[in-house]
């Protein structure tokens, strides 16, 4: 049985191998080659017949948290649900679940061979082709969850980049949520909020429903909707939550699918940012499927892996995905609102097109020793880039290391049990240091 089970993990593995070698791009946005494939699979569009009601995510960032607190909540009111996110921590499988669990190799094995079948010929970077495998499962559930499930009640897809020319935007939404919208991937969305706002703005759809996390929406985002005759709503204008510090809980107000003002109060204590989790409550009162408050309690309540996570003690862990200004701010934030009696260690490691002096200020003050590492990926800042970048802004940077492991097994022989160790700066950081924790535990 072990034995297989090897030999299946190994197939998958050869086949993710084999994807990033099909195009020569890892990043080429575009729509024209992937709405080729899909219509042979005839993937282009769900609800209809099937049934199912389709959301997709964009924003800066939120989009993850935003996915699992919908998938949570959906999920515990007994429906069938379908998400797509990206990337990964530690498997590729994270990235195509149904029902809260991940797919299995084999699935995802049966997608890949529909789409290479289908394909004939067509380049797909690697991210089309899981796209494209993603949307085939939830097409076609029984491969997962048996003969007798023929469709999904909720398909949840997050954007990988951007908006408008992101894989994903083959398929025509209910719900366009927007989380945030904030400086990053200049290269491929432009130097300005406006820009990036702009691209974002590419999943919303004539005739559906659009609701934005952002309380300070770009122009480009509220023109694009007006052009398509929308009217979205907005954190802070339209919806929002209240913290009751005292009580330990928040509330909710915002409106109900035909317009009228609701709220709900005593929410307990949320893991995930209030900002995403106001915007999910909206969304979940436009969808028009049955919930119960329990339900949405289950949901808001949950912690995601990666999100200022906590994992060991003595000396503490801090794992956060941050990697752009906005998310980094977040993570500084709280940090301060949660000291330690010890030293704080950093370990950073960060992508090319990052700019180390527009994401890193905020962490400054709260920084006693900085790790910084090169990534196990050809888009890695390197460790002489990333540590002049560290000198110029006048950080205290104790070694500069070859890899992410190298980083952290140099900041737990320098750790004490007061301390903490932030790791943070790219989910490869993230998940190299979580790989070299479990190697250590084994």
């Amino acid at each position: 049985m072990n034995k297989g089970l090897n030999e299946s993990k190994q197939s998958l593995e050869q086949w993710l191998l084999r994807l990033e070698s099909l195009h020569p791009e890892e990043i080429d946005l575009g729509l024209e080659r992937i709405k080729v494939v899909a219509e042979r699979l005839s993937l282009n569009q769900f609800g209809g017949e099937k049934g199912c009601k389709v959301l997709t995510i964009a924003g800066t960032n939120g989009k993850g948290s935003s996915v699992a607190a919908l998938e949570a909540i959906y999920c515990d009111a007994g429906f069938c649900v379908g998400a797509y996110t990206s990337p990964h921590l530690l498997f590729y499988n994270e990235r195509v679940r149904i029902n809260g669990q991940a797919v299995s190799d084999e699935a995802l094995i049966s997608a890949f061979e529909a789409v290479d079948a289908a394909r004939q010929g067509i380049s797909l970077t690697y991210f089309e082709f899981g796209t494209l495998a993603a949307l085939y499962l939830f097409s076609h559930p029984r491969i997962v969850l048996g003969e007798s499930q023929n469709s999904l009640d909720v398909i949840l897809l997050e954007v990988g980049l951007g908006g408008r020319l992101d894989a994903v935007n083959i398929i025509d939404a209910d719900i366009a949520l927007i989380t945030s919208v904030a400086i990053d991937h200049q290269s491929w969305l432009g130097e300005t909020r406006e820009e990036i706002g702009f691209e974002k703005a590419g999943i919303m759809r004539r005739g559906k429903q659009v609701v934005i996390g952002d309380t300070d929406v770009p122009d480009t985002v509220m023109a694009h909707a007006k052009k398509l005759g929308l009217k979205p709503l907005v954190q802070g204008v339209h919806f929002s939550a209240q913290v009751n510090s005292e009580a330990c809980q928040w509330s909710w107000s915002g409106l109900d699918a035909i317009g009228n003002t609701l709220s709900i109060d005593t929410l307990p204590p949320a893991n995930l940012l209030l900002g995403n989790l106001a915007a999910v409550l909206q969304v979940c009162q436009l969808l028009g499927l049955p919930l119960k408050r329990d339900n949405l309690v289950a949901g808001l309540s949950i912690s995601l892996e990666g999100r200022q996570e906590h994992l060991g003690q003595n000396p503490q862990h801090i794992f956060d995905v941050a990697h752009n200004a906005q998310a980094v701010s977040a993570l500084a934030q709280y940090l301060a609102l949660n000291p330690v009696s010890g030293k704080t260690y950093a370990i950073l490691g960060m992508l090319a097109d990052k700019k180390p002096e527009s994401v890193l200020p905020s962490m400054q003050a709260l920084v006693d020793q900085w790790f910084i590492t090169e990534l196990p990926v050809s888009r890695s800042l390197s460790k002489r880039e990333l540590s002049q970048a560290m000198s110029q802004l006048g950080f205290n940077v104790s070694e500069a290391c070859a890899s992410p492991e190298e980083a952290y097994k140099s900041a737990v022989l320098l750790a004490g049990k007061n301390d903490r160790i932030v790791i943070f700066g790219s989910f490869y950081t993230v998940s190299a240091v979580k790989q070299a924790m479990l190697k250590a535990s084994i």
